[in-house]
């Protein structure tokens, strides 16, 4: 751990609430990702093969930005650089995602239908909105491993070896809060409790992502704003101090 001493709870506290808003994430990823998919046109015997960016972000990702966190030697520490990149990722996938179909029919989605004469406008004419919505469900399970991977070091690096397992127990916590938090909202009519303009033309799917990302957000600036990281270069000099300390103690307590 960088440092020695005791971390109040409250601090443990806003170290794992980032871990809330990563639940709430993939609560509303699992309430409405398959209905919105099938919406923009995927047949629904492949809508199973989209929840591989689950298993697959995991496999690739994690282990990936933990060497590179590692290896970090930014002025924010190892894994705040990380979190707060992972972050503006999922938000943005969050938001591209939940309004993959205006921006298709935005790029052309319907107009070359009309323009064939299809009658089967729902299923020919979503491509770049399908496109676009696979892009934005895949870019949504590998960013977010970008925030939880490094989220987790974190409490190792800055927290006391004798409080990692209260911290655990925050992060089971944050857990199950963020799944409460994202199922509730995702079971509300967001567009009447928000009082959502209709002008806006907004569904509640976009209101509910475009939420989550705030949420997500939110939790993570409090997880940056109160954990104390050192950069990796102060604590690579004091490791490397201490281990010549005790090199020079095994070779006989300094030079002749």
């Amino acid at each position: 751990a960088e440092v020695a001493e005791d971390l109040p709870r409250w601090r443990l506290l806003m170290l794992t609430v980032a871990m809330c808003g990563i639940q709430v994430c993939y609560a509303v990823q699992v309430g409405h990702g398959s209905a919105s998919l099938e919406m923009l046109g995927m047949p629904t015997h492949l809508v199973s093969i989209a929840w591989l960016a689950g298993p697959l972000s995991g496999m690739i990702v994690q282990p990936l930005i933990g060497v590179m966190s590692d290896k970090c030697t930014s002025r924010l520490g190892r894994r705040r650089p990380f979190i707060i990149a992972g972050c503006v990722l999922t938000a943005s996938a969050l938001l591209l995602f939940s309004n993959a179909g205006p921006l298709g029919r935005m790029l052309g989605d319907g107009r070359d239908a009309l323009t064939a004469g299809s009658v089967d406008e729902s299923s020919s004419s979503s491509s770049r909105g399908l496109l676009l919505g696979v892009v934005g469900f895949f870019f949504l399970d590998f960013s977010i491993q970008a925030i939880q991977g490094p989220l987790r070091t974190l409490l190792t690096d800055i927290v006391p070896e004798h409080q990692h397992a209260q911290g655990n127990a925050y992060f089971a916590l944050m857990v199950g809060v963020g799944n409460l938090l994202g199922s509730w909202l995702g079971a509300l009519d967001l567009e009447k409790v928000l009082r959502v303009p209709a002008k806006w033309h907004v569904d509640n799917t976009q209101v509910l992502f475009a939420l989550a990302a705030l949420v997500l957000c939110s939790t993570v600036a409090l997880c940056v704003a109160f954990s104390d990281e050192r950069p990796l270069l102060a604590s690579a000099a004091a490791q490397r101090g201490a281990a010549g300390s005790v090199t020079r103690i095994a070779n006989g307590g300094g030079g002749s």
